[in-house]
């Protein structure tokens, strides 16, 4: 996937092609008026949300660069009119250069660029190399998952079935009324430290989530 640059700031992607708000809001000057988290706040935003559905935002926490919030395309153009028109005007020509040509050139980088070509192309060709890099990662990440997601979800429910009053068709909401989870801030599933002999957490930083699965105490559950 080619990269979008907006105002000569490059705005990362997730693995499922959402765009990083954050970049977009340094690109518009990082003004604090302008932060994702205030323009989430509006009930226009959260209407738009709705209406586009549970895939439309997610978050990804840690320390890297890939730490943020990341939304699809409808809400990229829906943030950046609500910045200004001017902010929203930059982003669609970025992106109907982007998706013509591959390669988006800021406006005042143009004459840079055709004084340096070298320099410019040396930038590309790194960036396809760690897009490319990305792609293999994002790939065997997928299929292991899908090697392991139909395991630890049969675990937790065998699991499951030893505790009483638990809904196997809504087991992680039923684990939460029961006290073994609870919802985090960010409105993902956490283990209780109290339980946390049953059940491990793992945070999957590029994916923004936690995996929950059983310890080996909590396997023994079953037996």
């Amino acid at each position: 996937m080619s990269s979008l640059v907006v105002a000569d700031t490059q705005v990362n992607t997730d693995s499922e092609g959402r765009y990083c708000l954050n970049d977009l809001h340094k690109a518009a000057g990082g003004l604090s008026q302008h932060q994702p988290a205030k323009y989430f706040s509006n009930q226009q935003a959260q209407n738009l949300i709705s209406e586009i559905g549970e895939h439309a935002v997610t978050r990804i926490r840690g320390r890297g660069k890939a730490q943020g919030t990341y939304v699809v395309e409808e809400l990229v153009y829906a943030y950046a009119m609500w910045i200004s028109p001017s902010f929203n005007l930059k982003v669609l020509r970025a992106y109907k250069q982007l998706q013509t040509q591959g390669i988006a050139v800021a406006d005042h980088a143009a004459a840079d660029l055709l004084a340096n070509p070298l320099v410019y192309l040396e930038r590309v060709l790194e960036q396809a190399k760690q897009l490319e890099a990305a792609n293999r990662i994002a790939v065997a990440e997928r299929n292991v998952a899908v090697n392991t997601i139909a395991k630890v979800s049969r675990t937790l429910k065998e699991v499951g079935r030893k505790l009483p009053n638990v809904n196997l068709n809504k087991l992680p909401s039923s684990l939460l009324k029961l006290g073994y989870f609870y919802r985090g801030s960010d409105g993902t599933y956490r283990v209780y430290r109290s339980k946390s002999h049953l059940f491990s957490e793992k945070f999957i930083e590029h994916k923004g989530w936690n995996v929950i699965t059983p310890t080996e105490q909590g396997i023994q559950l079953q037996r």
